[in-house]
């Protein structure tokens, strides 16, 4: 090969491994600086980044957890309900102060689980988000302990694929409420009582295993184009009853 032709044939190697190196790093960045796809609201600060490593989970939950075996495996929260224990596995975070309007982003795997969920609590249940063998269903909570009640806001009916992950996005504003999983099964519900700070984010699992992986926490900023987009979500409500 002639040292013309070889030096043309390393420049269209190396332009096209840069090209692709480029575009790969756009696409990345592109997927960190979008976001969640919000309909009610918009995100503010950051409050939590949990990647649920064994130094993270140290670190932001320490030891905020007395029921249940909860582990870290390949980097990801595995949970399973303990039948000595004679309550359910929850872990609770606040350590931010407490949370009024948010949104909430998570993966999570329904493995073999009775069910599991996400929820909001203060001085007593505030909000939940439960996953089951038929769906998944919005929930305004009251009361604590034995005197836990809870009143259906939305369902969804599901068949859930064991070893997949879904990602839920929560949006709490006010005394409204979103659940989204995977930008396809949007719950909506409001409700006196939503609209309070709460002391805590939680994540709850009944039988095992219930996974976890990449919470992320924001504080929520009204969305000016939420009036606009609520009717068809409405709609939709409607139907599913």
């Amino acid at each position: 090969m002639s040292h013309r032709l070889l030096a043309l044939t390393l420049t269209c190697l190396l332009g096209a491994g840069f090209a692709t190196s480029e575009a790969a790093e756009k696409k990345k960045k592109e997927e960190e600086s979008s976001g969640p796809k919000l309909l009610m609201t918009e995100l503010g600060k950051p409050i939590l980044d949990e990647p649920f490593t064994p130094e993270s989970w140290q670190k932001n939950w320490g030891k905020s957890w007395n029921k249940g075996d909860w582990q870290i495996v390949g980097d990801q929260l595995r949970v399973a309900e303990k039948a000595e224990d004679g309550h359910h596995p929850e872990i609770g975070y606040g350590a931010g102060g407490p949370l009024h309007n948010v949104v909430v982003q998570c993966k999570f795997k329904y493995d073999g689980a009775k069910w599991m969920g996400f929820g909001f609590t203060d001085k007593e249940h505030v909000a939940r988000i439960m996953i089951n063998d038929g769906g998944f269903e919005l929930v305004k909570m009251s009361g604590i302990g034995g005197t836990t009640k809870g009143v259906k806001l939305d369902r969804q009916s599901m068949k859930w694929e064991k070893d997949r992950w879904y990602t839920m996005t929560i949006e709490l504003l006010g005394n409204e409420i979103i659940a989204n999983i995977d930008d396809q099964f949007v719950l909506y519900g409001s409700a006196d009582g939503l609209d309070i700070d709460k002391n805590r984010f939680t994540m709850i699992v009944g039988g095992q295993y219930g996974w976890y992986d990449e919470l992320k926490i924001w504080e929520a900023l009204p969305n000016p184009t939420w009036e606009k987009k609520k009717p068809a979500l409405l709609v939709q409500k409607e139907k599913r009853k």
